[in-house]
């Protein structure tokens, strides 16, 4: 497992819908994260490419103009400088898209989520402590 301490506590969010996007900023900023905000895909690979590195998580949702999450974890995917930053799907429409293999998508996450499953999303996708394990691990399975 990654050390936390050497993972940037900075998560990007992509999503188009201003009120969803406000909510998640200030959920993850009372966590302690710094946030960084991209209006859809487009936006989203500009600010990962123009700070590669910098992101310990990207939160993307499913369906935006310009370029949606599908596209932009197609993208990413093939851009080796930001290809293996820990993505987050969040979206209302998880159970109808098949996503794309690119080994980044560490959970799947449907609207409306809950504070504290975001939270644990988040946190394990950087690497750090989860605020709960799955019944499977505690078990040891």
């Amino acid at each position: 497992m990654t050390d936390p301490r050497s993972v940037p506590r900075r998560v990007l969010i992509v999503e188009d819908d201003d009120d969803v996007r406000a909510s998640l900023h200030l959920v993850l900023e009372d966590d302690g994260w710094a946030v960084s905000l991209a209006p859809d895909g487009e936006a989203a690979l500009e600010a990962l490419r123009a700070e590669p590195g910098a992101f310990a998580v990207v939160l993307v949702d499913l369906m935006m103009p310009r370029l949606g999450g599908v596209g932009l974890l197609g993208r990413k995917a093939q851009d080796p400088a930001i290809a293996a930053v820990p993505v987050v799907v969040v979206s209302a429409i998880v159970d109808r898209v098949q996503l794309p293999d690119t080994g980044d998508v560490r959970a799947v996450l449907q609207k409306p989520v809950s504070i504290a499953a975001l939270l644990d999303a988040v946190r394990h996708a950087a690497g750090g402590p989860s605020l709960a394990r799955p019944a499977a691990d505690a078990q040891g399975s």
